[in-house]
């Protein structure tokens, strides 16, 4: 299960639940099933005259706490190790629209 929070217009959004699944049956949380990441961005949009139309600015933060959750336990059919889920990441973007 994944759920994503976001605010109308906002950029900052959350997403939690549980991810981790077996072949068959479920996944107790004492496996560490549940978690919490907190992702944030922000963007400017310009609209000044010259070059600086249509220039987007965006930066991101995802994982914003560093949470560390594991997304598959390792067991089930052709699964041979855990695997995690992604640590905090910086990113930034610009973009620009022509015409």
């Amino acid at each position: 299960m994944h759920s994503t929070i976001a605010a109308a217009g906002e950029d900052c959004f959350a997403t939690f639940g549980n991810c981790l699944s077996r072949l068959f049956g479920s996944v107790s949380s004492a496996a560490g099933g549940r978690h919490r990441n907190f992702n944030a961005g922000i963007s400017q949009n310009f609209t000044g005259p010259g070059v600086l139309k249509g220039l987007t600015i965006r930066a991101d933060v995802l994982n914003l706490f560093d949470n560390v959750y594991q997304i598959r336990s390792g067991s089930g059919v052709g699964v041979g190790a855990p695997q995690w889920g992604q640590r905090r990441g910086f990113f930034i973007g610009i973009s620009k629209k022509f015409g």
